[in-house]
């Protein structure tokens, strides 16, 4: 299952200051006590099952699914022929990605830098996280000039085909967006990353959201969307930290932001408040 997504430097997000990057977070907040048969709980971690993002500009949203793919893409296949043809906000530091996932119980993050206006990775990572806070780390490359690739892929560890097995079979990011919510086909033990940014009918989505999450109690699946479908800011249908929103106008340290940090309650009216512009996307 994801954990976290984290990314810098490409496309519309660039590097936040002091060099952190810009994240989706699925770790449920525990201070909410009301849907929680939303989230998957080991005893260890309590992770989301559901998540809607919302942008002001569609290509806010759009882009934070082409990270994920681009990411994806370059773990399966290498970096693309065009890569240095990609928009990044400065052209002469690295692009940040890293994926934090549970598979088999046990938390990794793993994750790669790569100056693409030069198409060259300059580090490469692998970290076990242990649930009481240590790390340890299983692999960690800054690149020479004679390579150039990740080593992931290739790797003969059992730990590092668990975790590339897990990015190529499931972590599903639709690179299209889907017209229709019913077209996405759901299993166990995947997560999936999909836009339903063209799917005008607000009431289609939010039945299928509805019917998602009554299939999620029974299952270890996790479903991420973007949508324009404000039906869905319903606190009736989803807990706060399920509602993200995209912005590069928030804040000069963060674009990607949940509701939950919010200390504002909107719960009659949070539709309302978001087309009002309170939570700094409209």
């Amino acid at each position: 299952m994801l954990i976290r997504f984290n990314l810098g430097n490409f496309l519309s997000f660039s590097a936040t200051e002091f060099g952190l990057s810009e994240e989706i977070s699925m770790i449920a907040d525990t201070k909410i006590k009301n849907k929680k048969r939303h989230i998957f709980d080991n005893d260890e971690i309590q992770l989301l099952k559901f998540a809607a993002l919302y942008g002001k500009d569609i290509t806010d949203t759009k882009n934070l699914v082409k990270a994920m793919r681009f990411m994806k893409d370059v773990i399966l296949n290498g970096l693309p022929s065009d890569c240095q043809k990609v928009n990044c906000p400065d052209q002469t530091k690295p692009s940040y990605f890293e994926l934090e996932m549970m598979i088999h119980n046990k938390y990794y993050a793993y994750g790669f830098q790569v100056i693409l206006s030069q198409a060259e990775f300059t580090s490469e990572w692998l970290v076990e996280l242990k649930s009481d806070g240590s790390e340890r780390i299983i692999y960690e490359n800054g690149f020479a000039h004679t390579e150039n690739r990740l080593r992931l892929p290739s790797a003969k560890e059992e730990v590092m085909q668990n975790v590339y097995k897990w990015i190529k079979e499931d972590f599903i990011v639709y690179s299209s967006d889907l017209n229709q919510p019913d077209n996405l086909i759901l299993n166990e033990d995947k997560t999936y990353i999909a836009s339903f940014e063209n799917c005008k009918d607000r009431n289609e989505i939010y039945a299928f959201v509805q019917e998602y999450l009554k299939l999620a109690e029974k299952m270890k699946i996790q479903l991420i969307i973007t949508t324009k479908a404000t039906k869905l800011m319903d606190l009736k249908l989803l807990r706060r930290d399920e509602i993200w929103f995209i912005s590069r106008r928030r804040t000069k340290n963060h674009s990607i932001y949940s509701l939950d940090e919010f200390d504002d309650r909107f719960d009659k009216n949070l539709e309302i408040a978001y087309l009002d512009g309170r939570f700094g996307v409209i």
